[in-house]
């Protein structure tokens, strides 16, 4: 199965979402989790992956931070595939345009999955080294559908590239 078409059913309950929402937006997540990865890295499992905690607004690149962040429940399902929640500042130091990652090699931003339905839009910033001392970001704004199956990316716009 690959990750445009295989997605993990995990269903969790939430304070404020139905556990059907809550789950859309897991697998959603996971989804576009796996597919920045295997964009910037080959592999999950060659990858030190690090998501931040805070939700970016969506459309935005490089990723603006909004006042939102990942519940709880979606961290601890990112954590089960190996993405390990960590703040900006604890993985990527950068001082007069020079920048070194620690805690990861690859730093994901994402919006809040925006669920209508079958389909789905999110927005993902790709932080990774981009040679010695130097950092490289993409941002994508990626539409989804619902399948039998999971969901799976239709559309991938382009925002920004460094």
């Amino acid at each position: 199965m690959s990750w445009r078409h295989g997605v993990l059913a995990v269903a969790f309950t939430g304070a404020n979402l139905s556990a059907q929402d809550l789950s859309s937006a897991i697998a959603v997540e996971r989804v576009v989790v796996q597919f920045a990865v295997a964009r910037s890295s080959g592999s999950l499992s060659k990858a030190i992956v690090a998501v931040n905690p805070v939700l970016v607004r969506e459309g935005t690149a490089p990723g603006w931070d909004s006042t939102g962040v990942r519940p709880s429940e979606r961290a601890a399902a990112l954590n089960e595939i190996g993405i390990k929640t960590r703040r900006r500042e604890d993985v990527i130091f950068c001082a007069q345009r020079v920048c070194e990652f620690k805690n990861a090699n690859v730093f994901l931003s994402l919006s809040e999955p925006r669920i209508v339905g079958d389909n789905a839009e999110v927005s993902v910033t790709i932080d990774m080294p981009s040679g010695p001392r130097r950092q490289y970001y993409e941002t994508l704004h990626l539409k989804l559908e619902a399948i039998p199956t999971g969901w799976r990316i239709v559309s991938i716009t382009q925002l920004g590239i460094s």
